[in-house]
């Protein structure tokens, strides 16, 4: 399955609902802002497990890890192929290092979106992502 045919306008909308919002685990994180990129562009919530049920870093490890993952990245590759950073495109993710770890940011042009330590969201160079999952569904996943 391809991107949706709004699936654009969807994906700035899903970012621009964070826009203001100051990072907040399991409300306004890099992941819940990620999910929501990518229901926009797929329609398929990948947070819908997720949601609400953690206020802390190792709450939602630890949920993560009751489903079977080890990170949100690993929720990524189940699902999306891996591409190299310089070939990513609008709508992909980005996976960025943090110093609490990597961090997954959606993709907008040459730069993808991240929340600003203490405040709301900002950008950063696509130069920064280390690795890069181009969304679109896999066929027969």
């Amino acid at each position: 399955m391809n991107r949706r045919e709004s699936w654009r306008v969807d994906f700035f909308a899903a970012i621009e609902r964070h826009r203001w919002h100051a990072f907040e685990w399991g409300a306004h994180d890099c992941s819940i802002l990620t999910a929501d990129a990518i229901e926009a562009l797929t329609g398929e919530d990948l947070a819908q497990r997720f949601r609400g049920r953690y206020t802390t870093r190792e709450e939602a490890d630890e949920l993560l890890r009751s489903f079977g993952f080890d990170s949100p990245i690993a929720v990524l590759a189940t699902r999306f192929d891996e591409v190299h950073p310089s070939a990513a495109i609008v709508g992909d993710v980005a996976i960025v290092p943090t110093r609490w770890g990597p961090a997954t940011a959606p993709i907008a042009g040459a730069e993808i979106v991240v929340f600003s330590p203490g405040g709301p969201l900002g950008l950063a160079p696509i130069s920064e992502a280390v690795r890069a999952f181009r969304i679109e569904i896999r066929e027969g996943a």
